[in-house]
Formats: C-alpha cells, structure tokens, sequence
C-alpha cells in the first residue's frame, strides 16, 4: 500500500508535467508552421515533392502544403515507439503475469492506434493535394494500414474474451507476434520499390527554419500523445483492480 501510495504521488505530478510540455510545444509548433514560417519556397527545397511521373504539379502550392508534414512525421514516429512500448509489455507481462504491464500494453495499443490513423489521414491530405490520389496500395501505404488493423484487431479479439488471464496472456503473445510491422513500415520503400511515397525528406529538412521547427515538432507531438499513454495506463491499472475486487 505504501509503494502504491509513493508511486501515485509521483506519477500524477508526472503526468501533469508531461501534459502541460506536450501541450505547450505543440502549440507552439502549429503556431509557427502555419503562421510563422516563410510561405514562399526557397531555391531547390522542393526538389523531394516535384517526382518526374507528376510533371503537372505547381511546386509553390505543394511546397506551402509542406506544414502538413509537421503533424505526419511525429505521428509516424509516436506510432513506431507505440510498438515498441507495445512489444515491451509483452514481454515484461510474459516474465512477470503482473497487471501492470498488460495495462500498459493495452495503453500503447489504444494510443498507436490514434496516431496510426493520423499518420494515415495527413498522409492522405498531402497525397490528394500533391497529386489528386489519397490512396495507393503502394508497399508503404499499405503495410501502414495493416500495422493499424492489427492495433484494431487485439482491441475486438481481446473485448470478446470473458476470462481475463487468458486475455493478457493472448495480448501479451499477440504484442510479440506484431513485432515486425513497423520495421516492415519503415523499410517497406526499401524493400519493395517507391511508387508516389518520398523516399525521405532530407532535401525539405536542409531548409534551416523548417529543420528547426521540425527538430522541435518530433518531441512536442510525442510528449503530447504519451501524456494520453500515462493516463491511459493509469485507468486501466484502476479498472483492473477494481475488477480483481469484486
């Protein structure tokens, strides 16, 4: 009881601290990429967005819809250490059977689902608007969309299981079992061709304001979404004990 009671007097201060950094910086950062910074496109930054098969595209409006990309790569990013957070737990419940780290593998799941969807939707913005396609089945679009179905999925499977050690315990192997998609999302260019997806953004980044922003936008939107995975985490620990009581 002692312990619990050490570890709520730290946590919730925590908790507030990261919610109000989160916070606090990504308002910043949507503040500065859609107010701030310079409309008009420097000499040779579009260079990444201009793909020969889209010869119709007007650089200026592609590049102005840039600012789009300070919300995708943090939300790519939140989603990639989501899975790892995810593939952690497993683990950690596998050797442990404690509670805690199936709540904070359900946690993870709940938030990289969100931000999965995000990266998605904002991809799908940049897309329409760069070359009039939302979507194509290209490798990396594609294993983006099965990354966010196996989040989808552990969520339905595990409301339909009734006994809850057998609910964590398939969590946990279903957590390890997804290991290897983002490393797939991730290399999936690599691996299987590039059709309309750049292959990076280095040449944009080179711009110093936007490579500042960014360096700033990264941590912001992380530190935003993992206040949601502490809290997150801290209610299913109290539902979880509420129903051990009953």
């Amino acid at each position: 009881m002692a312990r619990s009671s050490t570890f709520a007097r730290v946590y919730f201060p925590l908790t507030l601290l990261v919610g109000a950094a989160g916070l606090g910086l990504t308002l910043c950062v949507l503040y500065h990429a859609l107010i701030v910074l310079d409309p008009h496109m420097p000499d040779g930054s579009f260079a990444i967005f201009a793909p020969p098969e889209t010869p119709q595209a007007n650089p200026m409006k592609l590049y102005d819809s840039y600012r789009i990309f300070f919300v995708h790569l943090p939300c790519a990013l939140t989603t990639a250490l989501m899975s790892m957070v995810m593939a952690a737990a497993g683990v950690l419940y596998l050797i442990s059977r404690h509670r805690r780290w199936d709540a904070l593998l359900m946690a993870a799941v709940e938030v990289g689902a969100v931000t999965c969807l995000l990266t998605m939707v904002t991809g799908y913005i940049w897309g329409d608007f760069a070359w009039g396609k939302g979507w194509t089945w290209e490798p990396r679009l594609t294993s983006t969309l099965i990354l966010w179905l196996s989040f989808i999925a552990l969520m339905m499977i595990r409301g339909a299981v009734e006994d809850e050690r057998k609910k964590r315990m398939f969590s946990a192997v279903y957590g390890l079992a997804t290991v290897p998609l983002y490393p797939l999302v991730s290399r999936s260019i690599e691996m299987f061709g590039r059709m309309s997806h750049p292959e990076s953004l280095e040449s944009l980044l080179r711009v110093n304001e936007i490579s500042e922003l960014s360096a700033v936008a990264k941590p912001a939107l992380i530190l935003f979404f993992l206040f949601f995975l502490m809290v997150r985490y801290w209610q299913l620990r109290l539902a979880g004990n509420i129903r051990e009581l009953r």
